[in-house]
């Protein structure tokens, strides 16, 4: 049966002509590049007319032409994909516009009545910003007391662990250091696949599975690195596109966070580029 793998690039600001090249601003995975015979690296270029394919599902690849569009390289249809069989397709074919509205910066951030669990870890990926992320969850939603909580379950080193997310009122609190410790020993990872969300009731031990996503940890400085790099990049600098480019940065490599929190990132990273 003959594979068909449907690769699509996704524009985050305008459609670019299929004979411009991109440069790689970051990558996770292999995509390989048949001129190559390796995989796409950072800072590398790509031109419309290479040939690329994917190694696993998950490989990404964000990417920036001269005019400062933004894209996404991944693969969209896993259909019958397997990693043994490699299907090589040109850029020129396979890329599509998508259009961004940047005019939303009012809201960013705003999250006065709560956030929704199921939005903020119903999209495969949360990130936290630093070691601790606190969330202000809606009790219409999902009320939290000591007979109602959530669990969070997921395998470390092989062990198999359920552990209670910490609270306050609706507070719920997402620590690093709790979530990777096992024994006494801490795995300091930044990066935790495949965990699962639980709305739990001890005393009917009724676990209700709400999602499963990955949950990764970046720090503020390997952040900031990694928006000099768009930054420098960008054609034009102003404050509002500068914020809407970062923003669809971190939303495509690191999907979703705590929304106060990628907005005071980003605000105090502007900032700080203005004062230098």
């Amino acid at each position: 049966m003959k594979l068909l793998i449907i690769l699509t690039l996704v524009a985050f600001s305008s459609w670019v002509e299929a004979q411009n090249n991109y440069r790689v601003l970051k990558t996770e995975g292999c995509i390989g590049i048949q001129k190559a015979e390796n995989c796409l690296t950072k800072n590398s270029q790509i031109g419309a007319k290479d040939s690329i394919c994917f190694h696993q599902i998950k490989d990404f690849a964000v990417l920036m032409d001269d005019k400062g569009g933004w894209f996404t390289l991944k693969l969209l249809d896993t259909t019958g994909f397997l990693p043994e069989k490699i299907s090589w397709k040109k850029v020129s074919e396979i890329i599509s516009p998508n259009v961004v509205d940047t005019n939303k910066l009012a809201t960013r951030g705003t999250a006065s009545i709560g956030v929704s669990i199921k939005e903020l870890f119903g999209r495969k990926r949360f990130t936290v910003i630093g070691d601790e992320a606190r969330l202000n969850v809606n009790s219409r939603e999902f009320a939290l007391s000591k007979d109602k909580f959530f669990v969070f379950e997921y395998t470390l080193d092989t062990f198999k662990i359920a552990k209670r997310l910490g609270f306050r009122e609706q507070v719920v609190r997402i620590q690093k250091n709790n979530l990777t410790e096992l024994n006494g020993s801490n795995f300091n990872q930044s990066k935790i696949e495949n965990v699962h969300l639980y709305y739990y009731e001890p005393q009917s031990k009724n676990a209700e599975l709400i999602t499963n996503f990955d949950l990764l940890f970046v720090t503020t400085e390997n952040l900031y690195a990694e928006f000099d790099e768009v930054y420098n990049y960008l054609p034009e600098k102003n404050n509002q596109k500068t914020y809407s480019a970062l923003e669809h940065f971190f939303n495509t490599c690191y999907g979703i966070t705590e929304p106060k929190m990628l907005k005071n990132t980003i605000e105090n990273y502007i900032e700080k580029k203005s004062n230098q």
